[in-house]
């Protein structure tokens, strides 16, 4: 989009916004796609806020740009915020404001940022990690905790990809077990999640020195890996959606490779 003197791309299978226009020289509007209604096994058909896309400064000096995410049907209020990916980093937008009475039914949250001469930025709605961060990770976490901590692959993907999953507890017959897994969307921040709760488990506290000592803990903070790297998608490399396939793999149907290994 826009490639005169600022590039906008997205790979995000949902809510990527191909509506993106000019407002100003350093302004732009967009309204994020719809999630599809009508879709078989779809729970939240119809949302309006999801967002995942690229900008590139194609300008030699830096400047502060604005966007604003027109349309959407989420009650955004004073806890608004976007996520900038810089490197390997994820920091805060350095403005966003929020407008949950325009139009009375939907809301405009604008925000501001800056890009470098050259620079290219990842911005969302929520952020994600990549299959390699998950991975690198989840083996920093085995290196510190030697003792507490047990790395496994539950199965692979069709692209050959690890199912890692981080066991945390004392591994007895009777002991009663958690699955702590992300969802197959990158987007919504579930692998920050896991990687919060593997944190508290491995801490030093009496909390979880009882919690490792009388629970198991699975956790799995990447269940779709190949979707993960192919952008963000809910889907993984087959067009399969793991993880809402639960109900499926309850009654014994034909289902992801994904979640069949999460459910065995």
């Amino acid at each position: 989009h826009l490639k005169k003197d600022v590039l906008i791309t997205s790979h995000y299978d949902t809510g990527n916004g191909r509506s993106f226009k000019r407002m100003g020289s350093n302004h732009f509007a967009f309204t994020p796609e719809k999630d599809p209604e009508k879709v078989k096994g779809r729970p939240y058909g119809g949302l309006v806020h999801h967002f995942s896309f690229r900008v590139k400064n194609l300008k030699r000096s830096s400047r502060s740009i604005r966007f604003d995410a027109e349309r959407i049907n989420h009650p955004y209020g004073p806890d608004a915020c976007v996520w900038i990916k810089r490197g390997k980093s994820w920091k805060f937008a350095d403005r966003v404001e929020c407008n949950v009475d325009w139009g009375k039914k939907f809301t405009r949250l604008s925000f501001t940022f800056n890009l470098l001469a050259g620079e290219e930025v990842e911005v969302s709605e929520s952020f994600n990690y990549s299959y390699a961060e998950v991975k690198s990770i989840i083996e920093r976490t085995v290196k510190k905790f030697p003792q507490l901590v047990e790395l496994t692959s539950i199965g692979t993907t069709a692209e050959g990809k690890d199912l890692l999953c981080l066991q945390i507890g004392k591994h007895r017959a009777r002991a009663k077990r958690f699955v702590i897994a992300a969802t197959p969307q990158a987007c919504q921040m579930g692998a920050l999640g896991c990687f919060a709760a593997i944190a508290e488990l491995c801490g030093n506290t009496r909390w979880a020195k009882t919690a490792r000592n009388k629970f198991v803990y699975y956790i799995l903070p990447c269940t779709n890996p190949d979707g993960v790297d192919l952008g963000h998608c809910t889907v993984n490399s087959l067009g399969e959606n793991p993880i809402f396939e639960a109900r499926a793999a309850s009654e014994g149907k034909k289902v992801s490779r994904e979640m069949k290994a999460l459910w065995e």
